[in-house]
């Protein structure tokens, strides 16, 4: 058999859709999992918590609002928060939930939850629980389950050369699948948003097929490359969301070439909150001021939780040796390694008292392999010049960004820093001017506008 190269390959060459557990197509699940062990061999994000006494924690974290009903649901994580004036803002969800009543909020704890004193909406719990009552009920009830037409998986899997449990996982979001349909129902849920749907899609699957909305509102990354968001076979599209809202028009490109992901007018470009709050009312951090002043110019280098961040921290090494009068701000996806470990020479820093965003916002080019910074850099006035380490760049920004003098994709460091040396020279307002309205303006407009006509007549 040929190799398979992409999950479009896998689709057209195998019966996919034949693949079932309990009479419950399974694909649509199974072969985002398959991508992700493909292409990084790591799994899906999930809560880091430091000892027994957190866990206990964040289990009981708004534990009554179980047992209220709710009209609007919203799936979210904590990683989604950002400090604004004091406040720990989920900048995916809140702006939406302040537009509507009787919500309640599931925040997975990527990295713990935030006292209720710094959160708006206090209605939120953690998704912990939801997450053990589904490892419940599959070990309760589904000791006998078995995935009909395994062998295309096996096939598949053999072909890929990676270790995959098709049947524990499918398990596991049929479990998802009915408690969800069994809660909506307590519940009464209206409508539910949530901030990313490959996991979530058994939860999707049970909204969907109470006739209850699904809202997805971009967190990152929509491409054509992104597996998440291509189908490419005839599997049940009821395991996806039933809008998409996204930064801008590009997003849109996805439903083209026999993309069955959701339909064109389904895709609704609202903006993104979060960059128009930055532009419009945030005034750094004078620390970091203090520090960037120190050097001639300075970059934001954005590491992914990927394999290919030990190579990215062997390049931008390098780059500091080239570049002494440079100041380079290394953004791991999480601060959870001492500085030591990176052994950076004094021209590379690590900043954990800010967040991406706001890091980004004091320096003054942007730099990443394939980071969503890359599509939102440019809309805070920051350049991008992108390390395409395994031509990781181009096969996920290339769609997406051109070559041209605020993006530029390099391969060695030699191009880093001429590049880096060219976009010095453009200020702040030239490159939001170059960039254009990729990102759709006015996000509170362009919110309101759908919640009235989508959501709010339901």
């Amino acid at each position: 058999m040929r190799e398979l190269n992409s999950i479009k390959d896998i689709e057209q060459h195998f019966n996919v859709e034949k693949v079932r557990y309990k009479n419950l197509s399974i694909w649509p699940i199974l072969r985002y999992y398959i991508c992700v062990k493909h292409s990084s061999d790591k799994s899906p994000v999930k809560p880091r918590l430091t000892s027994s006494l957190s866990l206990i924690r964040s289990f009981f974290y708004g534990f009554k609002f179980y047992f209220s009903k709710c009209d609007y649901l919203f799936i979210s994580s904590s990683d989604q928060r950002k400090n604004i004036e004091g406040l720990m803002i989920d900048k995916s969800i809140d702006k939406i939930a302040e537009n509507l009543k009787k919500t309640w909020i599931l925040e997975l704890p990527t990295n713990g939850h935030f006292p209720k004193s710094k959160i708006i909406n206090k209605k939120v719990s953690s998704k912990l629980p939801l997450l053990v009552l589904t490892r419940l009920y599959a070990k309760l009830f589904l000791k006998r389950g078995i995935l009909e037409n395994k062998k295309v998986i096996d096939k598949i899997v053999n072909n890929l050369k990676i270790e995959f449990d098709a049947e524990s996982l499918s398990k596991r979001h049929f479990a998802e699948y009915h408690v969800m349909k069994r809660m909506a129902k307590r519940k009464k849920i209206k409508a539910a948003f949530v901030v990313c749907h490959y996991t979530n899609m058994g939860y999707i699957k049970a909204l969907r097929d109470l006739n209850i909305p699904v809202i997805e509102i971009q967190h990152g990354i929509i491409s054509r490359s992104h597996c998440a968001y291509n189908l490419y076979s005839d599997s049940d599209t009821s395991f996806y969301p039933d809008y998409l809202l996204t930064y801008g028009e590009r997003e849109k490109n996805i439903s083209k070439d026999g993309n069955r992901f959701i339909q064109e007018q389904n895709i609704i470009p609202v903006g993104h909150a979060y960059l128009e709050y930055l532009a419009a009312e945030y005034k750094g951090d004078e620390r970091l001021k203090s520090i960037v002043a120190e050097y001639s110019n300075s970059v934001a280098i954005v590491s992914q939780n990927h394999p290919v961040e030990e190579k990215l921290i062997d390049f931008v090494r390098k780059c500091a040796d080239e570049n002494s009068e440079t100041l380079f701000v290394f953004i791991p996806r999480t601060f959870d390694k001492p500085e030591s470990y990176y052994k950076f020479p004094t021209n590379i820093i690590l900043y954990p008292d800010l967040n991406v965003y706001e890091t980004v916002w004091h320096v003054d080019i942007h730099s990443t392999v394939f980071s969503t910074l890359a599509l939102e850099a440019p809309a805070m006035g920051k350049p991008n010049v992108l390390i395409n380490i395994d031509n990781l760049s181009k096969q996920y920004l290339g769609e997406f960004l051109n070559e041209n003098r605020i993006n530029s994709f390099v391969d060695n460091v030699k191009d880093f820093s001429q590049k880096m040396k060219d976009m010095i020279k453009l200020s702040k307002g030239e490159v939001i001017d170059l960039y254009g309205p990729i990102i759709k303006p006015g996000y509170d407009d362009n919110m309101e506008k759908f919640l009235n006509e989508y959501i709010k007549q339901n």
